[in-house]
């Protein structure tokens, strides 16, 4: 393959640029454009609470599909050894833990 002549290349870019036909353009299309380009932002100055939204709304879909997951997996294994624990202190805490040494 043969090494592109930059020189060449360049003339023959910048020649088919300065012979194009000029397109007609509108004021109001001027207008809507330059409204575009004053609407961009510089990367720079994006503050941090908007990149921090962006980002939360990429992950919630993700986030939406583990909850249901998750909820799926609780609701198919059922409860816990350590929910019914809990439960059961919750209950009645002091039966919970004295009720073996009153008992005896």
């Amino acid at each position: 393959m043969m090494p592109l002549d930059d020189k060449n290349l360049r003339q023959n870019l910048i020649q088919a640029y300065q012979t194009r036909p000029e397109i007609p353009a509108s004021e109001a299309w001027q207008q809507n454009v330059m409204r575009e380009i004053r609407g961009i932002v510089p990367a720079g100055s994006i503050s941090w609470s908007a990149d921090f939204s962006a980002s939360v709304w990429r992950l919630a879909p993700a986030a939406g599909l583990l909850l249901i997951l998750l909820l799926i997996g609780a609701s198919w294994f059922g409860p816990s050894a350590e929910t019914v624990i809990a439960d059961m202190f919750l209950q009645d805490p002091v039966n919970f833990i004295f009720g073996d040494i009153l008992m005896g």
